[in-house]
């Protein structure tokens, strides 16, 4: 709020400003015509639209005092809005006059009336009004009286005196006779590049485990035997079976209903459903994974994230590719102009995602592959992370093609890796263990898959292969500390005498102090082990000193009493 010092103070609270909103626009203007400016505000969050009216009695506060005028300009020699001309009121009681200019826009995505209302004060009595058109013509209005609305015309000289519309009233008939039919439920979700699926398994009635195979156009829906709609939509199916046939697609029912794996009955239920209403070729119980990952799917296709229902269905095109999704049950016309349109090239798979045709502005973008590779990795499906990455991003490392799908090789790389590493976390080592080497396989340079992989290979005693792992580093990082420290300590402490060199542990341990100046506690501690397991405890004890010394000026009391303890040991000539 200005006040009029060169001050201005914080009015929200007064006003009835202070929502605790994300306010992004706002417009001002008298949209009732009483004489006070209202608001309206556009919001980022919700509400997204709110109307703040002026309420202010006139007849029992000090607005009956206040004067006002309100002038609309049309331009003849100039743009038509007046855009840029400039109002200039002169008072009889005031050597201040009033200057108003007419804009297009007013702050951040804002545009207030082009109608300019002008506050005068308290017992205002207008001198004289004067408008400087964009033209630069200069304009005198004679004849204006406050509190009252006018149009002015560039070149007439004067005004015209402007009546606010008479009020309507329209019946709640006629409001509901030109409201739109209401939309179906179905909400149709067209991915911009069809995207690769994961293997989705299911239970058959057999109790087998199935795959669903999309060697031809496949409709997956998703159902329970407790959803009347679900069971509404696959009825319609089953009356238009010849439809189906032409469109030469597969149809596969995926049940959702619960059952007990040790309660052969409580598999049959979605079946016996299913038989009373048709004969269907494929059809099956979903697995939990599968469940996980047609939620992770219809998620992924938009950054607003709801939660999965049914009925759902997934249309799959010959290649096992995404093609839409439909959440709500699919009317069979929709059906049928969707897999006609798989025909389609890919190039073109984006203009069936848009409502409307047009011409596109903006490059072709890739099917999102890296991340459904990171939702599969963070839901814990760790097998169909790393087969999901075998089939769609490790051909992309050996392909010359430069296109918009092409991810770079140390993105695909870094994927494999998390893969891994998730993989060793929970205890799947074989899993662990290939998905880093495809990590250095794909790109050979990055160091973290190294030292991943042989601390994975430590974490299970394959003591050689984690030292070939080490030698690996050492060609891309001839001297990097920790590595050296890492394999002295191995050639310090493995019992297999094949591997066993007390002399080149402390050769590497050495030069990892060498290339720490001899500041790092932890390699010392190594240094001296090496020593100690060569018997040659006088250097591990001078080593170990050098270590606590370092160590008591760190904030690890653990460390240090620990490195106490072993130079005990190693002064009554012992390991600890």
């Amino acid at each position: 709020m200005n006040q009029q010092d060169g001050r201005f103070a914080n009015g929200s609270f007064v006003t009835g400003y202070d929502f605790p909103g994300d306010s992004r626009a706002q417009a001002v203007m008298d949209w009732d015509h009483d004489g006070d400016l209202d608001v309206w505000q556009s919001n980022r969050t919700s509400p997204r639209l709110r109307f703040l009216r002026n309420e202010l009695n006139a007849a029992e506060t000090i607005a009956d005092q206040n004067r006002w005028i309100s002038l609309k300009l049309t331009g003849t020699n100039c743009n038509r809005d007046a855009i840029g001309a400039r109002i200039t009121v002169t008072l009889a009681n005031s050597d201040q006059p009033i200057v108003r200019t007419i804009r297009a826009g007013e702050g951040y995505l804002s545009q207030t009336s082009k109608r300019m209302h002008i506050g005068l004060g308290p017992a205002a009595e207008l001198e004289a009004v004067s408008i400087r058109w964009p033209d630069g013509s200069t304009e005198s209005i004679d004849g204006l009286q406050t509190n009252a609305h006018y149009q002015v015309t560039q070149g007439q000289g004067r005004a015209v005196s402007w009546q606010r519309p008479m009020e309507t009233t329209i019946s709640t008939a006629e409001i509901h006779a030109n409201l739109a039919e209401p939309r179906e439920s179905l909400r149709r979700i067209v991915p911009h590049r069809r995207l690769p699926m994961p293997k989705l398994d299911y239970v058959d009635a057999a109790g087998e485990r199935q795959f669903v195979n999309a060697n031809a156009p496949t409709l997956v829906v998703v159902w329970a035997t407790w959803c009347l709609p679900c069971m509404e939509e696959i009825e319609s199916f089953a009356q238009h079976q010849a439809d189906l046939s032409q469109l030469e697609m597969d149809v596969v029912l995926l049940s959702v209903d619960e059952w007990d794996p040790t309660d052969p009955d409580s598999l049959q239920t979605p079946f016996a459903a299913l038989k009373k209403i048709g004969q269907f070729l494929n059809q099956g119980i979903a697995t939990d994974a599968t469940k996980t990952k047609l939620d992770l799917l219809q998620r992924n296709l938009l950054s607003r994230h709801r939660p999965f229902a049914i009925p759902a269905s997934f249309l799959l095109d010959a290649e096992g590719r995404l093609a839409a999704v439909y959440q709500g049950a699919v009317p069979i016309e929709t059906l049928q102009a969707d897999v006609q349109a798989l025909t389609l090239p890919d190039s073109d798979s984006r203009d069936v995602a848009v409502p409307l045709p047009g011409r596109w502005f903006v490059n072709e973008v890739p099917a999102d592959v890296m991340s459904v590779v990171e939702k599969l990795t963070t839901a814990g499906l760790l097998v169909d992370a790393f087969d999901y990455l075998e089939k769609n991003l490790l051909p992309q490392t050996n392909s010359a093609s430069q296109g918009p799908s092409v991810w770079p090789v140390e993105q695909i790389a870094s994927a494999y890796l998390e893969v891994g590493v998730q993989a060793g976390k929970a205890r799947q080592p074989r899993l662990a263990e290939q998905a880093m080497q495809r990590s250095i396989q794909v790109s050979p340079q990055q160091m973290p898959a190294f030292a991943a992989l042989a601390s994975l290979f430590e974490s299970q005693n394959k003591w050689a292969d984690a030292l070939n792992t080490y030698q690996s580093m050492l060609q891309l990082q001839p001297n990097n500390p920790a590595v050296l420290n890492n394999m002295a300590w191995i050639l310090a402490t493995v019992d297999d005498q094949h591997i066993r060199d007390t002399s080149r542990a402390i050769q590497f341990a050495k030069l990892a102090c060498e290339g720490t100046r001899r500041k790092v506690p932890t390699m010392l501690d190594t240094l001296a082990l090496a020593y100690a397991e060569d018997g040659q405890f006088e250097m591990a004890v001078r080593t170990l000193e050098d270590a606590i010394t370092l160590a008591e000026t760190q904030p690890n009391q653990k460390l240090s009493d620990s490195l106490r303890s072993k130079k005990i040991a190693y002064e009554e000539g012992r390991l600890p």
